[in-house]
This record gives C-alpha cells, structure tokens and sequence, in this order.
C-alpha cells in the first residue's frame, strides 16, 4: 500500500507542477492581450485546480471586466463557491450563469444540481441535472443516430 500512496503522491506533485506551468502560460498571455476575457477564466479554472480560490475568483472578476455578460464565467464562480463551501453563493452564481446563457449552461445545471445533492435536496438535484442534460440534446448541432433495434 506504501508503493501506491507514494505513486499517488507523486502523479499528484507532477499534475501540481503542471497546474503551476499552466498558470504560468496564462499570465504570459494576459501579459500580452490583457483584454482578453478567456484567458483570465483559464486561468480562474487552473488557479482552482491548485486550491487558489482567492485568485481563482479575482479572474473571474477581470474576466467579467473585458466582458461583463459572460455565462461560462458565472458558472466557474459556482464551481469556485462550491469548491469552497459557499453554497448560497454557488446557489446565486450559476442560476446567474444560466439568465445570462438563456437557459443554455449544462456546466451551470449540473453544478446547481451537485449543490442540491450536496444539501441533500435530491429532487431538485435530479431536476437540474435533467435541465443540463436536455439543454445538450436540445441544443446539438448534429442529428443524433438512428438505432434500429430487432426484438
């Protein structure tokens, strides 16, 4: 078991490591084009993957700043709140995300819903997660395949 925690230990130290390197990445390309709101969330979504949810949450503020509507980032501030254990305001975050994507935010339905399961109000959890999952169907560009079943 000691062989297995320490191969544990050590793919998390290296996937860490490439967090940092990523995050690096991103503050060079915001060095150059500051103004670009996807490279601020980018790096909001690794600064989580690292625990940083302080700097996780100030680039979705600067995100929001080059683009003050912007649905994806609404729902990383729930998954940051979320992570974080402020569940009213992951609440209040992704239902902002889905107004602002018309209703078209399955990253926002399923981490509404992960809330719900979290809170134990398991038929609102099913009803978001059916609410993500149909947004995907409903909104698919190519047309499913046809299945012919011989019974």
């Amino acid at each position: 078991m000691g062989v297995s925690k320490s191969r544990g230990s050590s793919r998390q130290s290296h996937d860490d490591e490439a967090r940092k390197a990523a995050a690096d990445l991103y503050r060079d390309a915001i060095k150059l084009r500051p103004n670009r709101p996807a490279a601020h969330l980018g790096l909001a979504r690794t600064l989580l993957e690292l625990n940083d949810f302080r700097g996780a949450l100030a680039e979705v503020k600067e995100a929001r700043r080059y683009r003050p509507i912007y649905p994806e980032a609404s729902a990383v501030e729930g998954r940051i709140h979320r992570t974080s254990a402020f569940m009213d305001q992951a609440i209040e975050s992704f239902k902002r995300s889905i107004r602002e994507a018309h209703g078209f935010q399955p990253e926002a339905h399923t981490g509404l819903a992960l809330v719900y399961e979290d809170q134990g109000q398991y038929d609102e959890a099913v009803a978001e997660f059916s609410n993500g999952a149909s947004t995907v169907v409903r909104y698919r560009t190519c047309p499913l395949p046809t299945v012919r079943l011989d019974l």
